[in-house]
């Protein structure tokens, strides 16, 4: 993520802030509960760490939800920067940064469904890209447990080799050893 003009980077702080004292501690992810009781301000110093949970994908859906019970503290400028911050819609870097005008009202009516939608599309997206790395994975899995089967099979019929040859070389020293 860019960086984010100061009002707007303030705006998230706030945003999360509330977030983290409404939640759970054991629903956060580890690195913010360390900081989940810490006032706005005395966040300041933590805000690499906050943006950086924002990044991750099974986090951000869980303060939308938040935001979209509207049982929240924020104000809705701070409220609308979060929410910009977790549902990325098209132009939403733009509109932090105070984007012009005509680029906001071309920017679709906040529609639950939608974002539903939308959400249940990056979800999907997600699973196939676990299924192909899986898929990747398998395959090279396989690959490995073939060669490894041929090197088992290569050492097997060299140990026999040195096995016979042992063998041989016990026979001729017991044939010397009489002579």
């Amino acid at each position: 993520m860019a960086q984010l003009p100061e009002n707007a980077a303030r705006a998230a702080v706030r945003g999360l802030s509330a977030f983290l004292k409404a939640t759970p501690a054991q629903e956060l992810p580890a690195r913010l509960r360390p900081i989940r009781s810490f006032a706005p301000k005395a966040l300041a110093p933590h805000r690499k760490t906050l943006m950086d949970a924002l990044e991750d994908e099974s986090f951000r859906p869980r303060i939308a939800e938040w935001l979209n019970e509207k049982q929240h503290p924020l104000s809705r400028a701070d409220a609308e920067v979060l929410r910009l911050l977790t549902e990325r819609p098209d132009g939403w870097e733009e509109e932090l940064r105070g984007a012009p005008p005509a680029i906001k009202a071309n920017r679709p009516a906040r529609d639950p469904e939608l974002a539903a939608s939308k959400a249940l599309e990056r979800e999907k997206e997600k699973v196939r890209k676990a299924r192909e790395e899986a898929r990747k994975v398998r395959e090279e899995a396989a690959a490995a447990v073939r060669a490894e089967r041929e090197r088992n099979s290569a050492l097997t019929v060299e140990l026999k080799d040195l096995r016979t040859a042992v063998k041989e070389s016990r026979s001729e020293a017991d044939r010397s050893a009489r002579k």
